[in-house]
């Protein structure tokens, strides 16, 4: 009797230290913790899989803007490649692409430089991302995966030269006030990718040109890319251009743009309308001795044929406050011109 109860509280007791998944600190919930832990590298590594493949789908979504870019400038790579068929020299260049935008100052920001990591010390840290980032090409999906992992195993390990890998804990390399979840989702997040065009004539940066070429590339866009029919006028469209882009370039816009709309020119080269086979010229002079004093002349054919149109080509002189460059005159003054 005394053995069966003895028994029965030892199978008991048996019952209480093996437990349940449920019962905590029992010999079953601890055979499931281990089992658990067992589980973790491969959790660890589906979850980096995930990971990988949003960085992809971000990484997507920069190509799709790219590709947008690269669909709205489709006019300009048209019109360049027109222009070489028409002889004329245009080294006129759109180039777009995905390009990296302070990682290296954001990155470093969060982390504190003196404790032991890959990305310790001031100077050896700089130079380290400063590399990451020469010999990564970010318009690849792949390579920027391959970046942030990069990231991700130096803030794990320390991967200077002599420590041999040692295992690091990304918490302890942050700076005060900088949360671990914060910096991975700075890293894998991709905000600091950026899709980037520049449009560049002869290799250079359009800010970079001088006035007389940038003036050059909007008259070409003006009068060529520009489909619209719409009359156009022009004041002094060769300043501060060479003779030879004024031949090659200009002369060669203008005449094509003359095919479907009205352009109307004003210039202090005469030999520009001559080149341009202008249809109507109408000449003006200054009697600068008074500064007051203006002649328009039409083209002879065209003050016979509609004389009362052209009456001021007769000499009229400017009112007084206009010549001296009174902006006040009245209006009424100013219609008399």
């Amino acid at each position: 009797m005394v053995y069966r109860e003895q028994l029965a509280q030892w199978e008991h007791s048996k019952a209480e230290l093996t437990g349940s998944r449920e019962k905590v600190h029992s010999i079953a919930w601890f055979e499931a913790e281990i089992q658990e832990l067992t589980q973790i590298p491969g959790k660890r590594n589906q979850l980096q899989q995930s990971r990988d493949a949003t960085v992809r789908q971000l990484h997507e979504q920069l190509g799709k803007t790219v590709s947008e870019y690269k669909r709205l400038y489709e006019p300009v790579q048209r019109f360049v490649k027109s222009a070489a068929s028409m002889d004329m020299p245009l080294p006129l260049a759109f180039n777009v692409r995905i390009a990296e935008e302070r990682f290296q100052d954001n990155f470093l920001s969060c982390i504190n430089r003196q404790t032991r990591g890959s990305f310790s010390g001031i100077d050896e840290s700089n130079q380290l991302i400063h590399g990451l980032l020469r010999e990564t090409d970010f318009g690849g999906p792949d390579a920027t995966v391959q970046f942030v992992n990069r990231i991700d195993d130096m803030l794990h390990f320390d991967r200077r030269e002599g420590s041999n890998g040692t295992e690091v804990q990304p918490a302890d390399q942050l700076r005060k006030g900088n949360e671990i979840t914060d910096v991975y989702d700075f890293i894998f997040g991709l905000s600091y990718l950026k899709p980037q065009y520049s449009l560049t004539y002869g290799g250079q940066e359009i800010s970079r040109l001088s006035p007389g070429e940038r003036g050059l590339l909007l008259l070409v866009f003006y009068l060529l890319v520009d489909k619209d029919d719409i009359p156009l006028v022009i004041d002094q469209p060769e300043e501060n251009l060479d003779n030879q882009t004024i031949y090659k370039i200009l002369v060669t816009c203008i005449k094509a743009a003359k095919q479907h709309r009205q352009v109307v020119m004003v210039t202090h080269n005469p030999n520009l309308a001559v080149v341009c086979d202008a249809e109507q010229i109408i000449s003006a002079n200054c009697d600068k001795s008074t500064t007051s004093l203006y002649t328009f002349r039409a083209p002879l054919s065209l003050r016979q044929s509609n004389p009362e149109s052209w009456r001021f080509s007769k000499e009229r002189r400017l009112p007084s406050s206009i010549a001296r460059g009174n902006t006040g005159c009245d209006k009424s003054e100013a219609a008399r011109l």
